[in-house]
């Protein structure tokens, strides 16, 4: 009886290293930007939110533009004016860190805007796109209705190549992105990790509702649903 109470007791606390936990908490906003009125024709109801390696500022998209802002002691520097362009008919809907550079998503979903080489075709209709994220060898593409992963391959350095989809129970996928070896999603009013093999591995609670997100220098940083203000989090338990 002692040695199988043993083996009892192992299996018990060996669970939670199994995938079998899921981390949970709410999250608290310290700091709230609200986005001025920039002296241009684009619009400054952003959508998307992006962390730029290559120049360490925060990269914002709406349905018209696009623009850069660093951060300074943990606050968003809008003025003097960020880098602010307009995209024409092209609506962008993510923005990714990728091999070729800050890359960006049309939302029509006919291709991606490869950093400065060019368009990369979409083998596949993936709806209404909310979102995108490179991981280091796939590029992961939200759709926002009903709520799903799209992943692809690059071949060839210019082609992609449908790999996976992923489906989830929530109905409404507004962006992803990836940080810390992990994918995270948000449906607007949760931040979702995904474990390996996309699936929830964490849940946290937002306090406003958001349209997208990404991490930068300590903290998590999102667009309010209207496109208005971002917000900045801390990152205590994530």
């Amino acid at each position: 009886m002692k040695h199988a109470f043993y083996a009892i007791f192992l299996v018990i606390i060996r669970l939670p290293f199994m995938g079998t936990a899921t981390l949970a908490g709410d999250l608290a906003i310290d700091a709230t930007f609200s986005v001025p009125v920039f002296n241009s024709n684009a619009p400054t109801n952003f959508t998307d939110i992006c962390f730029d390696k290559g120049t360490g500022k925060l990269a914002l998209c709406s349905d018209g533009g696009y623009g850069e802002f660093p951060i300074t002691d943990g606050k968003i520097r809008f003025t003097p004016p960020g880098f602010i362009a307009e995209t024409g008919n092209f609506i962008i809907r993510g923005y990714t860190n990728s091999p070729a550079g800050l890359s960006a998503v049309d939302n029509r979903g006919r291709f991606v805007f490869w950093g400065k080489s060019g368009r990369l075709p979409l083998p596949v209709d993936v709806g209404n796109i909310s979102g995108m994220a490179w991981d280091g060898t796939r590029l992961w593409i939200a759709r926002q209705l009903p709520a799903g992963l799209f992943a692809f391959r690059l071949a060839d350095g210019n082609t992609l190549i449908l790999d996976r989809t992923v489906s989830f129970s929530f109905p409404v996928l507004q962006s992803v992105t990836f940080f810390d070896n992990s994918l995270w999603l948000t449906d607007g009013s949760h931040i979702f990790r995904l474990d390996g093999e996309q699936r929830i591995a964490g849940e946290w609670t937002l306090p406003r509702p958001i349209s997208g997100f990404c991490f930068a220098k300590g903290a998590l940083f999102s667009v309010s649903l209207d496109g208005h203000a971002i917000y900045r989090s801390p990152m205590n338990g994530m």
